[in-house]
């Protein structure tokens, strides 16, 4: 296998995209915060709430200082239960140990691990071509291929894949 060739304004680039797409995609919440009714509070999610919310519960745990994770959500005891959820477990300690809302380490490891896919996705990409314009355009290609569906939805248009189904993609 070659060695891989990127120079410093690539990384550069790539990252300046990276980042851009991560803030792009944290407008959303932003405005849900900044909108929110009186008297109601915005949850800090938009799409699969059901999912979102009971990870941002398994990061209360781990805030709480569990490391095994227990299901609140029913009526039998079923113990603590190791290996389970320990992403989240962990996310919610670093909430802890930085005080910092839970919400916010939940959205701050969510740009984490976008930049990281980034960076790894266009490594990836490094592999298939030594062109840097190739390169660009495939790696925006797939940077702003989902996650954007949000954009139609003040023009009335609610069922784009990624809000109904954020797996899909």
């Amino acid at each position: 296998m070659e060695e891989i060739k990127i120079d410093r304004r690539e990384w550069l680039w790539v990252i300046s995209v990276a980042l851009g797409v991560c803030a792009l995609s944290t407008l959303p919440f932003v405005i849900g915060h900044l909108t929110e009714p009186t008297g109601l509070k915005f949850a800090g999610v938009l799409i699969a709430p059901g999912d979102n919310l009971s990870y941002l519960a398994k990061m209360e745990e781990g805030r709480r200082g569990n490391w095994l994770f227990q299901l609140p959500y029913t009526g039998v005891d079923l113990g603590r239960i190791p290996f389970v959820y320990g992403y989240y477990l962990f996310l919610g300690h670093v909430a802890r140990w930085l005080n910092l809302p839970t919400l916010f380490v939940f959205h701050l490891a969510r740009w984490f691990n976008s930049l990281f896919l980034f960076v790894v996705v266009y490594l990836l990409i490094t592999q298939m071509s030594d062109d840097v314009k190739e390169r660009r355009d495939a790696f925006l290609l797939v940077a702003l291929s989902s996650g954007f569906g949000w954009l139609a939805a003040p023009l009335g248009f609610y069922l784009s894949p990624d809000i109904m189904s954020p797996e899909s993609n």
